[in-house]
C-alpha cells in the first residue's frame, strides 16, 4: 500500500537513490523504482524535488556531507598521502564502519 506524500522524508528518497546507485548504477536511480522501494506513489517524489537532477543533487551532497568529510576526518591523523589512502581504505567504510580488506572497502563489502 502506497503512503501519503509525507510519510517519507527528503533523506529517505536521497539513501533509497543512494542505495540503488551503489547497486546498480545510476540508471537504477529511477523515480518509479524508488517509490516502490520506499512503498509510496511515483507523484510522492515530487513533494521533495522538483526532478531526478535534483534528487542526484542530493545523492551527491550526501556523499560529500556525511562519507568524504568523514574519510577526510579519519584519514588527518595518518602521516602519509599514502598511508592515508590505504589506512582510510582498510579501516573504513559507511555501511560496516571496519574492513580488513581494502578490496572490501572498494566494493562495499
Amino acid at each position: 500500500k502506497a503512503g501519503t506524500p509525507r510519510d517519507r522524508t527528503r533523506r529517505d528518497w536521497v539513501l533509497a537513490g543512494l542505495a540503488a546507485l551503489a547497486e546498480d548504477g545510476v540508471d537504477a536511480v529511477k523515480v518509479e523504482r524508488l517509490a516502490k522501494t520506499l512503498g509510496v506513489s511515483k507523484g510522492s517524489f515530487y513533494w521533495h524535488f522538483k526532478d531526478r537532477a535534483d534528487l542526484l543533487g542530493a545523492i551527491l551532497d550526501l556523499w560529500d556531507d556525511d562519507f568524504t568529510q568523514e574519510l577526510i576526518r579519519h584519514a588527518e591523523p595518518i602521516a602519509t598521502p599514502a598511508d592515508r589512502r590505504h589506512g582510510s581504505l582498510v579501516s573504513y567504510t559507511p555501511e560496516a564502519g571496519s574492513t580488513s580488506d581494502p578490496n572490501d572497502a572498494v566494493r562495499g563489502n
